[in-house]
């Protein structure tokens, strides 16, 4: 589904969503306080298993209101996508539906505040965030604001350019782990706005993205061959990449594998 240069909000599900299905969308917003994607308002105890996919969100550069990508629902998949701009990159949505969710292989860049967020009040438990990549938020790339729920966390994935802090931690039981946070403006991990150690497995090094220090399309943001996150990250299950392939073993960081069935046709 392609919705290019759109006034309104993109795509929209409220109240009785039970296995929603949104997939292979292509949207950019003109407006910034309009979304491409929003789940929200489900009817209590509806929206369970949900899946957003393959999906390409395209919001205005340096919005003022608004997450370009906004979703709930119990046990939601959010994955295989490409986010830039907005105030916000991705937003849980700030609901008692906002449970056991799991984001992974998504690429969200130059978000003016959070490019991951998840709110600081209404949201349930098991939030993870698995092999994404967040790249040059105004504030933070990934922000767990949550302080009163511990069993969020942030695994596998690659936090550069975030403008004060990489991977923001509100409660000291929030999972860090096997994630690589590099060049942030004042702390690569945080807890509130205190520098945080790194968890088990986490790197502070330079990814070696092939597409240099800035990439601007998700492609940039592949592993080059020498990078020191091939392999580096913990097994969370069964995890696809960016382009469909499915990480094994010992995974590589962020949210492409090193040597994806896209990578050999294109590369060699």
């Amino acid at each position: 589904m392609s919705n290019g240069g759109i006034a309104g909000d993109g795509i929209q599900i409220e109240v009785e969503a039970d296995d929603y299905y949104i997939g292979n969308v292509d949207c950019e917003q003109i407006y910034d306080y309009k979304q491409c994607v929003i789940v929200n308002l489900l009817t209590s105890g509806t929206g369970a298993n949900g899946i957003l996919e393959n999906f390409r969100a395209v919001c205005v550069p340096g919005g003022t209101a608004g997450a370009c990508v906004f979703m709930t629902g119990d046990g939601a998949q959010i994955r295989r996508g490409f986010i830039s701009g907005g105030s916000i990159g991705f937003r849980v949505a700030a609901a008692s539906t906002s449970t056991n969710m799991t984001i992974s292989s998504v690429v969200a860049i130059n978000a003016t505040t959070d490019n991951f967020q998840v709110p600081s009040s209404s949201v349930g438990a098991n939030i993870a965030f698995v092999n994404n990549v967040g790249h040059g938020a105004g504030s933070y790339n990934f922000n767990l604001a949550m302080s009163s729920v511990t069993s969020h966390s942030v695994r596998n994935s690659i936090s550069t350019n975030a403008g004060i802090c990489g991977i923001r931690l509100t409660n000291a039981s929030h999972g860090e782990s096997y994630n690589d946070s590099f060049n942030s403006g004042t702390h690569n991990i945080c807890q509130f706005a205190n520098s945080r150690a790194a968890g088990t497995g986490t790197v502070t090094v330079s990814p070696q993205y092939t597409g240099g220090a800035n990439p601007t399309t998700p492609e940039g943001f592949r592993l080059s061959a020498d990078s020191p996150l091939i392999a580096a990250g913990t097994d969370v299950g069964t995890v696809t990449d960016f382009f469909g392939d499915t990480f094994y073993g010992s995974p590589d960081i962020g949210a492409f594998r090193r040597d994806s069935c896209y990578r050999r046709s294109r590369d060699g």
